[in-house]
């Protein structure tokens, strides 16, 4: 059974989740934590740039990728992209994109022993279907329109030779603003 309720009231959802207290030993819910393209693509798109080609390098190795290539390629170091990551995930569960308990998409494969104190990161890799999704993910991202770059200088809303344009100032282009006024 799947339920799907837009627009109660909180007198309902009280009623509604007393109810569902009440009978909670006869029910089985279940929630789905898989990945899929949908959320893929919003995970995707709220990391920022070193991350997201982070991710996209584990996923175009074929969803497993040796730490020290990664560390080679990321002059900064893994922490930074690494972060971003757990915090996308984070950021995923607070805005209600996917549910408590999803598992991050990408896990650290750690090198050495148990009893060591401190195991340094020796891979990352992705499953074997979240790989399969996160695949279609960045061809759905890389297929989208791109944003523009608003780097450089944003266009102007005014026509290019605005100055020569007959539209009216608010002040004549020689007047001085009279002193004690607005300017």
């Amino acid at each position: 059974m799947r339920l799907t309720i837009e627009g109660a009231s909180r007198e309902f959802e009280n009623k509604l989740l007393s109810l569902l207290a009440e009978h909670r030993s006869e029910l089985a819910v279940t929630v789905e934590t898989a990945w899929d393209a949908a959320r893929a693509v919003t995970f995707l798109s709220t990391l920022n740039p070193t991350a997201r080609d982070f991710a996209r390098r584990i996923v175009d190795a074929g969803g497993h990728l040796d730490a020290a290539v990664l560390r080679s390629e990321f002059d900064g170091g893994l922490r930074g992209p690494t972060v971003a990551l757990t915090n996308a995930l984070k950021r995923g569960i607070k805005h209600g994109w996917w549910p408590e308990g999803t598992e991050a998409p990408i896990t650290v494969v750690y090198g050495g022993s148990l009893t060591d104190g401190w195991r340094q990161a020796s891979a990352y890799e992705l499953t074997a279907d979240d790989l399969n999704v996160f695949r279609e993910a960045f061809a759905r991202l890389d297929a989208a329109p791109a944003r523009l770059n608003w780097d450089d200088d944003a266009p102007s809303a005014l026509p290019a030779d605005w100055a020569n344009h007959d539209t009216p100032r608010v002040l004549p282009h020689d007047a001085e603003p009279e002193p004690g006024g607005d300017s």
